[in-house]
């Protein structure tokens, strides 16, 4: 792994770059903080890192690379049609993924807390 990722502030950096890294709903919020306060009360205890639930990083990362690769080649396309129609699409477990989810956090929270 790289030194500079061993960094918390910069793995979160690089976590937050990423379009598809923010939580979209309340399970995920939940997720996330659970996680990150686990390996915060860590400390350096590597077997106690180990225990920590697992977060939705990898395959948030992963839909983060297919979507980069999705806009670099749109945006290298221009005007031809042909080229649009070539590049990657997002998969249909991506995009059935998005259409559950509530279009903002705060509108899953209202749903969870005022419903």
């Amino acid at each position: 792994e790289d030194v500079e990722t061993h960094c918390p502030f910069k793995k979160a950096k690089c976590h937050f770059g990423c379009p598809f890294s923010m939580p979209t709903s309340v399970k995920e919020l939940k997720g996330l903080t659970d996680h990150v306060l686990c390996h915060t009360s860590c400390g350096k205890d590597s077997a106690c890192h180990r225990t920590c639930p697992g977060a939705v990083w990898a395959s948030k990362q992963a839909q983060c690379e297919t979507y980069d690769q999705m806009v670099a080649c749109h945006k290298s396309c221009g005007y031809s049609h042909s080229c649009h129609s070539s590049c990657p699409h997002l998969s249909e477990d991506m995009l059935q993924e998005v259409s559950k989810e509530p279009g903002s956090l705060a509108k899953d929270v209202i749903d969870v807390l005022v419903v």
